[in-house]
């Protein structure tokens, strides 16, 4: 329950009837509706890879959060700078660039957290066999491969844009390929 809903809440018990006054509600009335505010903390809206690294880290996260800060500090070099090869995962680039990124990730194991939606695409090669002509990528082995087009606990047949672009497939651009925009 919001704030604003047990305050309307509170209003109507009090005025239920015409000759009831604020001042005769029963505490232990109140009291059961202030108990069940949650207060608007807004969650942060992060990436995928952000949420990927804290659910990997978060039955011990603030040592966890100590070493990837402890981490860059140690690769820095006589100008203050992190070598771009330190930062060998989107997470720390995330993590180094962003000013708040201590702060969003301290509010996210408070409060929670959404996983900004990135569009994710399934795509078929047309020249293929219809049974085994969708781009899958296995997890495990960090290899892609045509298949049935089926995720599963390590394969992902749905990509983003960027996750295809950074692995060199130039698909969005090639008429031999058909673009599926997944919806959830």
């Amino acid at each position: 329950m919001k704030i604003e809903e047990a305050k309307r809440k509170l209003h109507n018990m009090a005025y239920r009837d015409l000759q009831t006054k604020p001042c005769d509600l029963k505490l232990a009335d109140v009291m059961q509706i202030l108990n069940q505010i949650k207060l608007d903390k807004p969650q942060p809206e992060i990436p995928e890879f952000v949420a990927d690294w804290y659910e990997e880290h978060k039955h011990e996260f603030y040592l966890e959060l100590h070493r990837l800060a402890w981490e860059l500090i140690e690769n820095l070099d006589e100008d203050c700078f992190v070598p771009e090869k330190t930062l060998n995962s989107d997470f720390k680039r995330w993590y180094f660039r962003n000013k708040t990124a201590m702060k969003t990730l301290i509010n996210m194991h408070q409060f929670g957290y959404t996983i900004k939606k990135e569009k994710k695409y399934k795509v078929r090669d047309k020249r293929l066999s219809p049974n085994r002509n969708y781009l899958n990528f296995d997890k495990d082995i960090e290899c892609w491969f045509f298949s049935n087009g089926i995720s599963a606990s390590s394969l992902k047949a749905e990509h983003t844009r960027k996750a295809l672009e950074e692995s060199g497939f130039n698909v969005f651009d090639d008429d031999n390929y058909e673009i599926i925009e997944v919806t959830e």
